[in-house]
């Protein structure tokens, strides 16, 4: 069992914080193939575009998440 002085301190932390909530959420997936990758998710996975950008996505996951689909080139390299 926690003691009441680390309880405390924790929850200061969390509902003190001087950062915003984070309310809503977008990852972002790049592939080399968007229309492969579009057909997969709205097809087979039933997510519902929200947002066509072109060589951008973005498809909603749930009330507050989404989903972003880029197009790769062949010279970007986003493993960082």
């Amino acid at each position: 069992m926690r003691s009441p002085d680390v309880v405390g301190v924790y929850t200061q932390m969390y509902f003190m914080s001087d950062h915003p909530p984070i309310e809503q959420q977008v990852t972002f997936f790049y592939t080399h193939d968007l229309d492969a990758s579009t057909e997969f998710y709205q097809q087979k996975l039933g997510f519902e575009l929200w947002l066509d950008q072109g060589i951008c996505r973005i498809y909603t996951v749930s009330g507050s998440g989404y989903l972003g689909l880029c197009q790769a080139t062949k010279t970007s390299d986003h493993s960082a």
